[in-house]
C-alpha cells in the first residue's frame, strides 16, 4: 500500500511543550480552574499550554491561533486528536475567563511554587521590581485591575498601561512571584503588597533565610517598618530623598578610608569601585550603610550635572551684568556692596573676579533747557563693582563628579558572611531582573496587548508570566548543566556560550520540520522523522532534560 508523506512545522514548540509537561502545568490548570469536560472540546490546561508556546514562539492574536498551528504537528505537541481548528479565539477567551474566576495570581503562584520545588531553586536571595506595559485602545475603568495612565517606564505617558511586578530568584533568575496591577500603581505601594504576598507564599524556613533586594523607589519608612515587623532581611539602594544619604557620602569622603575593590565585571570597560561601610540609625533602628564610589559617572547624571552648571554660569553672568550697572557715591559703600554680593553668590564652581573701580562721570544738569554758550559741564567721582565670572573650576567639577558618582546601600543583614563587598555584589545582581523585563517588553516574544475586557488583559498578563517562568526554567536548566561541561554550545551566528539566554536556546530549534509517514490502515501517522542535520541539537535538548525524541514521539 502506498504511504503518504507530510512535512509539518515543529520549531521550538515540542521543547516548550515538554517543559510545560515536566512542570505539570496542564494538570494543575485542569485541577484548579472550574470547567465542564462535556462542554469543552479541548481542556483549559492544553489551551494554556498553547498560549505559552505561542508567546515563546512569537506571540500572535487569539484569532490567529488556528493559522499559527495550521501547519504544526499539533498531535505531537498536544496529544492525539488535537487539531489547529480547536484553538479558536472563543476557546482561548473562555480559558482566560475560567482562570480569572479561580484567581490568576493564585494560579500563577501555585504553578510557580510547584515548579520551583521540582527544580530545587534556591530562594535565599530574591529580587523585586516593576515595569510598565503599554496598551492601545479604550478600556473600562471597572474591575480590580484597570489600564490607566501612570508613571510610564516606556516613555509613553500619553498611553494607558498596566504595571507588572516581578520577584525573581538569584538562582537562575526564575520568577517566584508576579502580579499584574492597574496602570497607576506606584512602586512604594506595590512593594509593600509584594512583601505581604511573599510572606503568604514562602515557608517559615524560607522566610528566615530570605534576603530581599529591591530598588530605591521602594524604600520608605513604611517599607522599613514592615520588614522589621516581619523580621525580613533586605538590601536596597538608599534614595536621595533621605537627608542621611548626602550626609553619609560626605562622611565617606571626610574619612577617606575607602576599600578599593576594582571591577566587578570582566569587561575592561566596566566601572571600578571603592566602598566604605558605617552604621547609622533610622527611626531608632540600626542599619548597615555602604557608600559606593564608581569611577564611571552614569551618563544621565553627568548630563544633568553639566546642564545644571551651564544654567548656573548663565545665571551668574546675568546677575553680574546687572550688578555692575549700579553706582555708589563712595568707595566704602561699594566695598560693602561687593562683600554682600560675593557672600550671596559664592559657589565652588565659578570663581568671580571682583574689585571696586572708580569712574569720573558727567553730572546731570539741574537746570532746564539747553546749556548756555561757554557753560562748562560738571563732573563727579562714582564707584562701581567690577565683576567677571571665570571659567569652570576643574578641581571643584571633579570633586562634584566624584560625589555624584556615589550611591549608598542600606541593609539589615547581620550575617558576617555578607561582607561589605558581598552586599554590593548582591545588589548589583539586581540587574538580572531587567533581563526578564526585556522579555515582557519584547515585541517578538509578547507583542502589543489589545483585549476588550480588563479581566482578560489581567489574566493574559499572568499567562505571560507563566511563559516567562517556563522560559526561565529552560534557561536555568541549560546553564546549570553547562557548568559541568568543558565545551560551550554553539548558537546561531557561530557564537559560543556557556550562559545562553532562553531566547538564543529557543532560536536553535526554530527551523525544525517533522516529516510524518502515514499508513492509511492506521489512525494517524505511523512514524515521525526529523532530518539528520538536527541531530546536533540533541546535546542542547539533553542539557534541558530531554532528547530529540520529543520531536518524534507524541505525549
Amino acid at each position: 500500500m502506498e504511504k503518504e508523506i507530510k512535512a509539518l512545522q515543529a520549531g521550538p514548540a515540542p521543547l516548550i511543550g515538554a517543559l510545560c509537561d515536566a512542570l505539570n502545568i496542564v494538570e494543575m490548570v485542569n485541577s484548579l480552574v472550574f470547567w465542564d469536560e462535556r462542554q469543552w472540546n479541548l481542556n483549559p490546561g492544553l489551551l494554556a499550554k498553547a498560549m505559552i508556546i505561542n508567546i515563546l514562539s512569537g506571540r500572535t492574536a487569539f484569532y490567529k491561533y488556528e493559522t499559527f498551528f495550521e501547519d504544526t504537528d499539533t498531535e505531537l505537541i498536544f496529544g492525539k486528536g488535537v487539531h489547529a481548528s480547536d484553538f479558536t479565539d472563543d476557546a482561548l477567551g473562555n480559558t482566560l475567563d475560567r482562570i480569572h474566576a479561580y484567581g490568576p495570581r493564585k494560579l500563577f503562584s501555585r504553578i510557580a511554587m510547584n515548579g520551583l520545588l521540582l527544580e530545587n531553586v534556591d530562594l535565599e536571595i530574591l529580587h523585586g521590581d516593576t515595569t510598565s506595559k503599554v496598551l492601545y485602545g479604550e478600556y473600562s475603568d471597572e474591575g480590580s485591575m484597570v489600564p490607566l495612565q501612570g508613571h510610564s517606564k516606556d516613555n509613553r505617558p500619553d498611553l494607558k498601561q498596566i504595571v507588572i511586578g516581578l520577584t525573581t530568584s538569584k538562582d537562575g533568575s526564575v520568577p517566584v512571584n508576579g502580579n499584574v496591577n492597574s496602570g497607576n500603581k506606584d512602586d512604594k505601594t506595590w512593594n509593600n503588597e509584594n512583601i505581604d504576598q511573599l510572606v503568604e507564599l514562602l515557608t517559615e524556613e524560607d522566610l528566615k533565610k530570605l534576603i530581599y533586594i529591591t530598588d530605591s523607589a521602594c524604600v520608605n519608612e513604611t517599607f522599613l517598618g514592615e520588614l522589621t515587623e516581619k523580621e525580613l532581611k533586605f538590601i536596597s539602594l538608599m534614595p536621595r530623598t533621605f537627608n542621611l544619604q548626602e550626609k553619609l557620602v560626605e562622611m565617606a569622603w571626610a574619612n577617606n578610608q575607602w576599600q578599593d575593590i576594582g571591577r566587578l565585571a570582566k569587561s575592561p570597560k566596566s566601572a571600578s569601585y571603592k566602598i566604605w561601610e558605617t552604621r547609622e540609625k533610622v527611626n531608632g533602628r540600626e542599619y548597615r550603610f555602604v557608600v559606593v564610589h564608581s569611577d564611571q559617572l552614569d551618563k544621565r547624571k553627568l548630563r544633568g550635572l553639566q546642564t545644571r552648571l551651564k544654567k548656573q554660569k548663565k545665571t551668574l553672568d546675568k546677575i553680574c551684568q546687572e550688578a555692575v550697572k549700579r553706582e555708589y557715591a563712595c568707595e566704602e559703600d561699594a566695598q560693602i556692596a561687593l562683600k554682600k554680593f560675593l557672600k550671596k553668590n559664592q559657589n565652588p564652581f565659578y570663581p568671580i573676579e571682583s574689585s571696586v573701580k572708580k569712574e569720573t562721570v558727567r553730572k546731570k544738569r539741574n537746570k532746564p533747557g539747553r546749556p548756555k554758550a561757554g557753560e562748562k559741564p560738571e563732573y563727579k567721582d562714582i564707584y562701581r563693582l567690577d565683576l567677571k565670572v571665570e571659567s569652570l573650576d576643574q578641581e571643584a567639577f571633579q570633586e562634584e563628579k566624584d560625589r555624584q558618582s556615589c550611591f549608598v546601600l542600606i541593609s539589615n543583614v547581620k550575617d558576617p558572611k555578607f561582607t561589605t563587598l558581598r552586599l554590593l555584589e548582591e545588589y548589583k545582581s539586581q540587574s538580572q531582573i531587567e533581563n526578564k523585563f526585556k522579555f515582557i517588553k519584547d515585541p517578538l516574544m509578547v507583542g502589543p496587548l489589545l483585549l476588550e475586557k480588563n479581566h482578560r488583559i489581567e489574566t493574559l498578563g499572568y499567562v505571560i508570566l507563566l511563559a516567562l517562568f517556563v522560559y526561565s526554567i529552560l534557561e536555568r536548566r541549560v546553564r546549570k548543566a553547562l557548568e559541568d561541561e568543558e565545551e560551550p554550545i554553539v548558537l546561531n551566528g557561530k557564537v559560543k556560550s556557556f550562559r545562553p539566554t532562553g531566547r538564543r536556546i529557543i532560536e536553535l530549534f526554530s527551523s525544525i520540520i517533522v516529516v510524518l509517514e502515514y499508513n492509511h490502515a492506521e489512525d494517524g501517522p505511523e512514524k515521525r522523522y526529523i532530518d539528520s542535520r538536527y541531530n546536533r541539537l540533541n546535546r542542547i535538548a539533553k542539557l534541558a532534560g530531554f532528547d530529540m525524541s520529543i520531536y518524534t514521539s507524541p505525549p
